[in-house]
Parts: C-alpha cells; structure tokens; sequence
C-alpha cells in the first residue's frame, strides 16, 4: 500500500539529555505522524494483522523549491534559474528521513498504523528526494 505524510519531510532526532531529563526532541511530529499513518492504513487494510513477512519500502521525500531557483526569485514565472540544482542536495540526509519512517517505536511498526509487526521485517529500503509542488512524505510498501 501507499502512504502519505503531508508537510515538509521530517527527520529522526536522537534522544536528548537535559539536567538529568531525557528529552525527545521528534516525539510531537512523531505521534502526528503515527495518527496520520494509522488512519490511511485502517482504510486501506481494515482489521489486517501487521505484516511479518519481508517488505520493500520505498520512500519519496518531496521538497518545494526555494525562491532563489525561480527567475525574478518569483516561482509565478515558471522560469528555473540555469544555476537551480536538479536534485536536492540539501539538509535534511536521506537516512535521518527513512529512520524517522521506520525506527522503533516505528511510525510504521508497532504503535502506529500496525502495518509491520517490527521494522526488521523491512529488507530492502530505497529513499529519494525530489522538488515538487507541495511537500510531502510519499511510503509504499510492497510485499516481497
């Protein structure tokens, strides 16, 4: 099935220590996103057990372009600057995306949606980034 996370993609964000506290930086975007996950997949698999066999995840992280590639700095012109890069090799990094997808407690596994009963179960993961229209996380799965 395919899943949709609106909004600027979202990275993982190690625990952090703060006088004696343990601090979770991601926990509020995380929790957003595991409602959002788990009301696309009871629509799409309603009632499912967790998938426990091997799946492929591809994932499309989509950014909107800054102003300064646009002619005039005006995305209305429609006009790329020749200096606007084609990829996006900019923050965030492609492994801080897929694990904020997929880490433990997963946004797919465990606690939201019940997708996969554990990340392990994903053997293959192919994460791309891409200017687009709107911003946006794009997750499918497929069984192996």
């Amino acid at each position: 099935g395919t899943l949709f996370l609106p909004g600027k993609p979202q990275t993982y964000k190690p625990l952090r220590f703060f006088r004696g506290q343990i601090y979770a930086p991601h926990s509020r975007e995380k929790k957003k996103a595991q409602r959002i996950l788990d009301e696309q997949a009871s629509l799409q698999r309603p009632g499912a057990p967790p998938l426990r066999q091997a799946v492929k995840v591809d994932v499309i992280l989509d950014f909107r372009r800054p102003k300064s590639h646009w002619s005039k700095n005006d995305p209305a012109t429609g006009q790329l600057k020749r200096s606007a890069s084609q990829h996006v090799v900019k923050k965030p990094d492609v492994d801080n995306c897929l694990k904020f997808v997929l880490d433990a407690p997963s946004s797919l596994a465990q606690h939201a949606a019940n997708i996969l009963a554990d990340d392990s179960v994903v053997t293959k993961a192919n994460v791309y980034k891409r200017w687009a229209a709107t911003e946006q996380t794009k997750i499918e799965l497929t069984i192996l």
